[in-house]
């Protein structure tokens, strides 16, 4: 994994290669109000092309929100 994007308190990017695949990975943080925060993740992985694979990003998504409110209730 490298990470190609980080801007504190706000941003996130990595880049991650496994073998010949690439998936590109953003996260960004928007406060909304003293005690709220909207997480937008964005993924793209240009190696997929068949149309079957659509839908691999949006199970890796769910799986890595599931993580990161996990991560918030336990207060880490």
């Amino acid at each position: 994994m490298e990470v190609v994007e980080l801007e504190e308190n706000h941003a996130f990017g990595a880049l991650i290669r496994d073998g010949d695949t690439e998936t590109l990975g953003r996260m960004v943080c928007e406060p909304l109000g003293a005690d709220r925060t909207r997480i937008v993740i964005s993924v793209d992985m240009p190696s997929l092309t068949d149309t079957t694979a659509s839908e691999r990003p949006k199970t890796m998504g769910k799986g890595t929100e599931d993580n990161i409110k996990a991560l918030i209730e336990a207060g880490t």
